[in-house]
């Protein structure tokens, strides 16, 4: 039968038209489903409507390093003994500046960067891309993020094993692979998704160049928001050279 009307939905809720054209830019962050069901001259309506689905996020911060600095984009940096962090040219995505973050094994040796958020986030994903060009010894990983709450407690870890190459997320009192292997001065974008909650409610996601490696929806991540986020590691004499760049926080 021809169609004689459509009927259109927006988050559950009904929209006055669907012809007319209409702007969503005032919509909250988080995921939207918009549906319309058609009717036709009979009477009979769809019984599953079309729809579609998408999410709206919002930027709290990015930095690909482009200033040439920490300074600008608000970073604090930490090195000690042999340690170094810096903002260098042709180092990042693209052949931009990037940021590049070193340790070795000798006595007080330590590199890592923070950046604190103007709000602490009960949802956070931040995204980065990394090339790991040097590791430690065996049994010393790399660690390339690492999420702290309010609270000061650290939330999750993700990390480089040096001996097979995998990526590991450390959360809940324990470590996981995800399977996925990062190869020694290959650059990847991962994203690093956290929702905390109390035990076996928060929710953890890695997603490693679009694809998602690791989810969890039953994580112990406690009731405190994510509110610091730090790149390289603060224990001492552990080895590592690793570049990051387009570091991105979002909501």
């Amino acid at each position: 039968e021809p169609v004689q009307s459509f009927a259109c939905r927006l988050d559950g809720g009904p929209q006055a038209s669907c012809t007319s054209p209409r702007s969503y830019a005032g919509l909250s962050d988080g995921p939207h489903v918009f549906e319309v069901a058609a009717t036709d001259q009979a009477g009979n309506a769809d019984a599953t409507p079309a729809s579609r689905s998408w999410t709206v996020e919002r930027t709290v911060f990015s930095d690909n390093f482009e200033t040439g600095g920490f300074t600008a984009g608000g970073w604090s940096v930490n090195t000690g003994g042999a340690g170094t962090a810096a903002v260098v040219a042709g180092q990042g995505t693209g052949g931009g500046y990037g940021a590049r973050l070193t340790s070795t094994t000798a006595t007080q040796s330590f590199t890592y960067i923070t950046k604190t958020l103007a709000a602490a986030q009960a949802d956070l994903t931040v995204t980065a891309a990394y090339r790991v060009t040097g590791e430690g010894a065996s049994g010393k990983n790399t660690s390339l993020l690492k999420l702290y709450n309010t609270s000061g407690t650290r939330v999750l870890t993700l990390q480089r094993d040096n001996v097979t190459g995998l990526l590991r997320v450390d959360h809940s009192g324990a470590t996981v692979s995800t399977g996925r292997s990062l190869a020694l001065n290959t650059t990847a974008t991962m994203s690093v998704r956290v929702v905390t909650g109390p035990a076996g409610t928060g929710r953890v996601g890695i997603t490693v160049d679009g694809v998602l490696v690791y989810e969890t929806t039953s994580a112990s991540l406690g009731t405190a928001n994510a509110s610091r986020l730090r790149l390289g590691n603060d224990a001492k004499r552990v080895a590592f050279a690793f570049v990051v760049d387009d570091v991105r926080a979002t909501i």
